[in-house]
């Protein structure tokens, strides 16, 4: 897991299937949107599997 410069980033990878999570902190801090993603080619591609998004 990362978070730099307001991106988070989380990933995992398996013999069957890679996934990562990208998301965005609003600047004010009162928000995050991001989307979970998978890849079932070891992350040559990327299907978003579902978005999200927190409010505070």
């Amino acid at each position: 897991m990362t978070f730099t410069d307001g991106v988070w980033q989380m990933w995992r990878t398996t013999a069957q299937s890679t996934q990562r999570f990208q998301a965005r902190v609003s600047a004010n801090g009162d928000s995050i949107t991001g989307e979970w993603q998978d890849s079932g080619d070891g992350g040559a591609t990327w299907t978003r599997d579902f978005t999200l998004e927190y409010r505070r």
